[in-house]
């Protein structure tokens, strides 16, 4: 068999001149000893080599040379069955094992790492018990070369635990050890400030995590003040870095530290995982808050500060008080209280103008306005009214007279009759009468003098 080099665009000519695809090993070759000529352009070989004698020099490109890896990998049986026993690293566990997706994790001892992978058609067959951070596990299966990559990985058909790791055993040991000091204790943790001025920051100056605390402690308040210390988080000096960082921050007196660094594995975190960076942690005197890792990954320094944050972003929210957020909530309710004055304002104004209104209308002025109407119409009607009541009076005064006159004596005189008296006093009575009395007769025309000179009349018995 001879491995060949083909792009992707190529494959179809290849296969034109008898090339075959290896799907499991995902590559071109040639099942024969002697390549056609027409195969020619796409062999791996090489041509000739720097500095030999009468030669030119030719290089293989990146790409032929990891062909060449990749052409080994596959023809050394060696590799297409191996067994290899290590620790259990880099496993994502939130993602199910169930066949659903594949899995990519590590195996490791104290000198290297293996990249491993168990495709999702494989899970169900591979997997005695789901996979776990820290145990000690032995695979089977063949190794892969990626050439994009760089990285040789394996392709795991079947794993099994064995036990827990030496890692993993000595950091429940040293978490053991810690928690029975008291370094975890609830009661030694420090409460947050409330309105902080100055938040320190441990971490990279490059990473993603200073650039999301930075970004969200921007919104939140920007007239909070951050110090960066720059660290190393990950290698052989990081732990000595972030101590430096914390103690230098703690003397220089911010009101909080945030300790972290962006996701990871568990070997990228390990500095975190520190006995001298956990004391570290626990004896600052400024509250510190804990940022290492997602949410699937706990430190210890997680478990020594005075609040554990699952990012960067949400140490920073814990930190930093939303300030925009009350002074956007203000401003609003600024807004919402200028609206109200003002629709306030508006219904007084138009309340008044309707009072004005009614004022105009019984203002004085209307009143006497009217007043001087109905004068001038009383004034023109009161003639009419005087001539009416005139009339009315004058009639009645002639009815009155004309019964006056019909009930008056004097009416009865024109008819004959008179009025006597004697002595001024009317004569109603002969019996008062006696002859030779001078009596006085009213007609209706005049008086008459007389004298009586006989009486007639009837004698009333006493």
């Amino acid at each position: 068999m001879i491995r060949l080099s083909v792009h992707i665009t190529e494959k179809e000519q290849v296969k034109k001149y008898g090339a075959r695809w290896n799907p499991e090993g995902r590559f071109w070759y040639w099942p024969g000893t002697e390549l056609p000529p027409e195969l020619e352009p796409w062999a791996l070989k090489q041509k000739g080599s720097a500095g030999e004698e009468g030669g030119e020099a030719s290089f293989l490109s990146v790409s032929e040379l990891s062909e060449l890896i990749r052409a080994d990998y596959y023809q050394n049986p060696a590799l297409r069955q191996v067994m290899v026993q290590g620790e259990v690293c880099n496993l994502d566990e939130g993602l199910p094992q169930d066949g659903s997706c594949f899995l990519h994790f590590a195996l490791k001892d104290d000198k290297a790492l293996l990249h491993c992978v168990i495709w999702g058609s494989d899970c169900r067959q591979a997997l005695s018990a789901p996979l776990k951070n820290g145990q000690l596990a032995a695979a089977r299966g063949g190794l892969d070369y990626f050439g994009g990559q760089g990285k040789t990985q394996l392709t795991v058909r079947q794993i099994k635990e064995v036990g827990l790791g030496d890692a993993n055993l000595a950091l429940l040991k040293l978490k053991q050890k810690l928690e029975e000091e008291g370094l975890f204790s609830p009661e030694w943790k420090k409460p947050l400030p409330k309105h902080p001025r100055v938040v320190g920051i441990v971490t990279s100056q490059k990473g993603q995590a200073f650039r999301d605390i930075r970004d969200v402690s921007g919104r939140r308040n920007p007239f909070v003040q951050l110090v960066l210390y720059p660290v190393l988080v990950q290698g052989k000096q990081a732990v000595e870095s972030i101590i430096r960082g914390i103690r230098y921050l703690d003397e220089y007196g911010v009101d909080v530290i945030i300790v972290g660094r962006g996701g990871g594995s568990q070997e990228e975190l390990a500095a975190y995982n520190s006995e001298a960076l956990v004391r570290a942690v626990f004896e600052t005197k400024t509250p510190v808050v804990s940022a290492v890792g997602h949410a699937g990954n706990t430190s210890l320094t997680d478990l020594a500060a005075d609040v554990r944050a699952a990012t960067p972003s949400e140490a920073a929210e814990l930190t930093v008080p939303d300030v925009m957020s009350v002074l956007n909530r203000l401003k609003a309710l600024r807004r919402e209280g200028e609206a109200g004055i003002h629709y306030q304002m508006l219904q007084k104004k138009r309340r008044l103008e309707r009072e004005k209104a009614q004022l105009e209308i019984h203002h004085p002025r209307h009143l006497l306005e009217q007043r001087k109407n109905r004068l001038a119409l009383l004034k023109a009607a009161l003639p009419m009214q005087m001539r009416s009541l005139w009339e009315r009076r004058q009639t009645r005064f002639r009815l009155a007279v004309t019964e006056l006159h019909s009930l008056s004596p004097t009416a009865k005189l024109v008819k004959g009759f008179g009025y006597i008296q004697l002595k001024g006093q009317p004569l109603t009575d002969v019996r008062k009468a006696r002859p030779g009395d001078e009596i006085r007769v009213q007609i209706h025309n005049g008086a008459l003098e007389a004298a009586v000179t006989k009486i007639d009349g009837r004698e009333e018995n006493a």
